[in-house]
């Protein structure tokens, strides 16, 4: 038997019986190629979501043992002698995604081995590697199939599996800021905020004490950092999107020496690791290190007293960098949340990052008994960059779809397979009232990975329209009666604090909620807002789409939705009045909201 482990065909033996590593190899626009070899799958491993939970402990732990030998050798490569914090800013995001996907198929392989110990395969070329210049480009590459090659191919290497190898030229795509993306109309709003942005940054000219505060997307339109800028009177400096990691950096083996041999031979997984993370740790951080901090130097202004940003702590290298070398300089690292479940998943990486590098993090409402003295609470940012949400009697039912990425790179409370996810949504479609479904906008997410969801369901759901992004968000909330969600996200938390109708379905088996958020999920269920499975969703729609607004405003469905939005998008309608207040103090070392 023959094993494929990506989608790329030129490497499948077609005259062999054929199995394959995941759904992904399985793409939707090429069925007419695979579906006649009928391939065997591999069972997806963390449908057992005991074992989904313990591989995200192991991560997690693994994590933390890893990142202060990491940081040692990075210091012994670039002759510093910085703090475990100082490169957990810089690497974190990027190693917890490594050492997730790596080893995700890692157990992908070791189930198709033990099932399958005969199996032959063809893997990649050595000299076809490639190693990412960032954790954006590690991003973006971990969703594509030569990437993914490389990482099987290396570990079935690792794992002594004999098997033939073929070059293939690699398709280098640089996604160069993730701020860009988007269509016509978001590329001019975001050149025009950019240009702001770079005139008032060359104020800090005439401001020879610099300025305390500096705001990096923080989650504020530009007019309303006009005002923060304007009201605190010159205390704080908003300054513009990096720009990306040089592309000509080749990897430099005596420079990565000493990223060799950095883990504790446990088990045969932290010996694999010993043997690729020396040429899979990114350019940015060791090639490219040296030349980054040269160009801080002049792109950021002086050492300011604090740094306040939402999502930039996670992609943006030469902001990470410059806000590592200020925290060594006792500048405070103020985070604000940037996504809708945070506060509410059982295990989130990336809030567990954010709350581990942040002075102080500005939740939306929530809180941890653990993490109090970090966690101080604000009203949420994304609803008042919309205009107020009317009521609408219309017919139009709003439907909104997430991306799920074909190949997993984290272990993520709420993350699912795309088989289960199309499943669910094949399900909702197929119970809902023909009449109802005729009334439907299916709104499609622009990123795809490959997965063709639109297409998909274009092709089974003719009846439905679809639309991408080109009409605003807020434009199309105004004009549907019927909000439905088929997944937790920061859309549902503004659907609701606008006080629009909505339902949301997910899997409770996937989206494992925190013990102290259980209790506010559990009054939507109650209310007929959150449901457990795409049946009741369906059936909860047929029902209530004649008498939306009756349900909607009955005091138990408001009374849930109210406890939930004071917790989890809390708002305000002084919300920019206090963030100055707040701002203000910031500067002068206090604190105003808590």
């Amino acid at each position: 038997m023959f094993l494929a482990t990506t989608a790329i065909e030129e490497f499948w033996d077609k005259d062999e019986p054929l199995l394959f590593l995941g759904d992904w190899c399985c793409r939707y626009n090429r069925r007419n190629i695979w579906d006649p070899l009928n391939a065997i799958i591999i069972q997806d491993p963390w449908l057992d979501r005991d074992k989904y939970r313990n591989a995200y402990n192991y991560i997690n732990n693994l994590y933390e043992n890893t990142l202060p030998r990491l940081s040692k050798a990075l210091n012994s490569i670039h002759g510093e002698n910085h703090n475990v914090r100082y490169w957990r800013i810089i690497i974190g995001p990027w190693l917890i995604w490594y050492l997730s996907a790596l080893f995700d198929r890692y157990i992908r392989i070791k189930d198709a081995l033990s099932n399958f110990p005969n199996l032959t395969t063809c893997g990649l070329a050595e000299t076809s590697y490639i190693t990412p210049l960032d954790t954006l480009d590690f991003h973006h590459h971990i969703n594509d199939d030569f990437y993914n090659l490389q990482i099987c191919t290396q570990l079935l290497d690792c794992l002594d599996i004999d098997f033939e190898r073929k070059n293939t030229k690699f398709n280098r795509k640089i996604q160069k800021d993730i701020d860009r993306i988007g269509n016509e109309k978001n590329r001019l709003l975001i050149l025009r905020r950019t240009i702001i942005r770079y005139i008032l940054g060359h104020l800090s000219r005439f401001n020879k004490r610099g300025f305390p505060i500096i705001i990096r997307g923080g989650n504020f339109t530009t007019k309303q950092e006009l005002r923060l800028i304007f009201q605190t009177l010159g205390k704080v400096q908003s300054i513009t999107n990096s720009i990306a990691s040089p592309t000509d950096y080749i990897v430099n083996q005596a420079m990565r020496k000493d990223l060799k041999n950095l883990f504790e031979q446990r088990d045969e997984f932290s010996r694999i690791l010993n043997i690729v993370l020396p040429t899979s740790v990114p350019l940015g951080f060791v090639e490219g290190y040296s030349d980054l901090k040269e160009k801080i130097m002049k792109k950021f202004p002086q050492v300011p007293k604090v740094i306040i940003s939402a999502g930039a702590f996670h992609y943006d290298e030469m902001f990470k960098v410059w806000s590592a070398e200020c925290s060594e300089e006792k500048t405070e690292l103020v985070i604000m949340q940037h996504g809708g479940v945070y506060g509410g998943g059982a295990y989130l990486p990336l809030e567990d990052h954010d709350l581990a590098i942040s002075n102080r993090f500005y939740s939306w409402g929530w809180n941890r008994i653990d993490k109090n003295n970090k966690i101080y609470t604000s009203p949420s940012a994304c609803p008042y960059k919309r205009e107020p949400i009317i009521v609408n009697n219309g017919e139009c039912v709003l439907f909104v779809t997430t991306v799920v990425y074909r190949y997993p790179y984290r272990f993520r409370a709420s993350d699912q397979s795309f088989r289960e996810y199309i499943a669910w949504q094949y399900e909702f479609f197929n119970l809902v009232n023909h009449q109802i479904r005729e009334k439907m906008i299916v709104r499609l997410h622009r990123k795809e990975f490959g997965c063709l969801l639109g297409r998909r369901l274009i092709d089974k759901y003719q009846d439905i329209s679809y639309e991408h992004w080109e009409i605003p968000f807020a434009q199309r909330l105004n004009q549907c009666r019927l909000y439905v969600f088929d997944h937790n996200s920061t859309t549902f938390l503004e659907s609701l604090s606008a006080n629009k109708p909505s339902i949301l379905f997910c899997d409770p088996t996937i989206n494992e909620l925190h013990p102290e958020a259980s209790g506010y999920y559990e009054e939507l269920r109650s209310a007929g807002i959150l449901h457990d499975t795409s049946e009741s969703a369906a059936a909860a729609v047929n029902n209530i789409y004649g008498h939306v607004f009756e349900w909607w405003n009955n005091p138990k469905t408001q009374t849930a939705r109210k406890k939930f939005c004071h917790n989890f998008v809390r708002t305000s309608t002084s919300y920019i009045e206090e963030w100055i207040d707040e701002i203000r103090c910031l500067a002068d070392g206090e604190t105003f909201v808590k």
